[in-house]
């Protein structure tokens, strides 16, 4: 079932310091789904805090600025009750396999490279989120 066959669709978080990216996601996603944005790690810890009962999957940059990219704070998320249950998809440029598994290591549950496909790109929420 895609989010706009559901009552309330259901609500992500694009973690995502580019603004233009953030617009992009956005519009490639809202018309399925509730979208929620963060820039930097403090965003998306207010975030997490503010749409923690409906938040249902993160799409996370790993090339963030700052000392926590995205790698890290899915470590972080990972470690905190919170994040057990929701899953992080790693959405980047980085496109090698190591980078593939270092983002698998970190604890997110999918990969993939920019650009994306809308298509299988909500196929996989799908896929994530029914379950």
């Amino acid at each position: 079932m895609s989010g706009k066959q559901r009552n309330h669709p259901a609500t992500l978080l694009v973690v995502e310091d580019d603004p233009d990216t953030q617009v992009f996601m956005t519009a490639l996603l809202g018309r399925y789904y509730r979208i929620v944005t963060a820039g930097n790690a403090e965003e998306f810890w207010s975030r997490i805090a503010e749409h923690q009962s409906s938040l249902r999957l993160i799409l996370m940059d790993l090339s963030l600025p700052g000392a926590r990219d995205g790698l890290q704070l899915t470590r972080e998320f990972r470690a905190d009750p919170r994040g057990a249950a929701i899953p992080v998809v790693a959405l980047t440029a980085h496109a090698t396999t190591n980078d593939r598994e270092r983002a698998l290591e970190a604890g997110c549950a999918a990969y993939v490279s920019k650009p994306v496909e809308r298509r299988r790109l909500i196929e996989l929420i799908e896929s994530l989120i029914s379950g």
